[in-house]
């Protein structure tokens, strides 16, 4: 006899069902927040070189008394703006680059990984589109991985591992001090999201009665899609990189 056949006979969709169902679900909320996290996480402001005689706390679109924009930075013909990454040098007049040093313009976000770990300008803007290149491997690897681990030691065990592995490496890369921890911690909670939520829906699938499956299946989508609203939402009131 086929399981799918005991269902109908037991309840396809009884009390107890609909409360593991429903908790099987609530981790898809998580999973869509750190898929979508990147657009906040990652966002680019606008930004300019550090002048010598500023602080750390200097304004970008202010500069000290005694210094003008056009005598500081020279001009970008193809962005039509002053240049983002070249300055001109105090004593000698020659263009030199920011040697590292920027302000950026913090009046939309306070902070996010193209700010803390100036990953800006040719040097280091490559870094910026593969921290979110190596989230998307993780979601790869992770589907892979943790389906053949689910089919060999069981799907419980593999939707735990990768509940804590979220939990764990969501909380690194939010406390990360430097970029290659960072992008390190969000590979694995891309390969969480797959445990997570590929294990999950087959469990919630699997307990469910076969005439409601398909509108379980549809339901569990709707809480991933209040995962997208409730990380815009999240980002908005916090606007800085501890979403993750």
């Amino acid at each position: 006899m086929k399981f799918d056949s005991v269902l109908p006979v037991i309840g396809e969709f009884g009390r107890y069902q609909k409360r593991v169902y429903i908790l099987l679900c609530l981790p898809a909320i998580s999973c869509a927040l750190h898929k979508l996290a990147w657009v906040f996480l990652g966002a680019k402001v606008d930004h300019r070189c550090k002048l010598p005689i500023e602080s750390v706390d200097a304004v970008f679109n202010e500069l000290p008394s005694g210094y003008l924009f056009n005598e500081s930075f020279p001009w970008d013909g193809q962005r039509e703006m002053w240049s983002q990454c070249l300055r001109f040098d105090n004593t000698t007049g020659a263009t030199i680059s920011c040697g590292g040093e920027y302000v950026y313009d913090k009046r939309k976000y306070e902070s996010s990984t193209f700010i803390d770990f100036n990953l800006v300008c040719e040097e280091r803007k490559m870094m910026h589109s593969h921290a979110q290149a190596l989230f998307m491997a993780g979601i790869l690897l992770g589907s892979i991985g943790f389906g053949d681990l689910s089919d060999r030691f069981g799907r419980r065990p593999v939707f735990f591992l990768s509940l804590v592995l979220q939990v764990v490496f969501g909380i690194l890369a939010g406390l990360a001090p430097e970029y290659f921890t960072f992008v390190i911690a969000r590979m694995v909670v891309g390969a969480s999201t797959s445990g997570i939520f590929l294990v999950g829906f087959v469990i919630a699938m699997e307990m469910v009665g076969p005439t409601k499956r398909m509108v379980a299946g549809v339901v569990c989508q709707y809480f991933f899609t209040a995962g997208y609203f409730i990380t815009a939402i999240f980002a908005y009131v916090r606007r800085h990189k501890f979403i993750s």
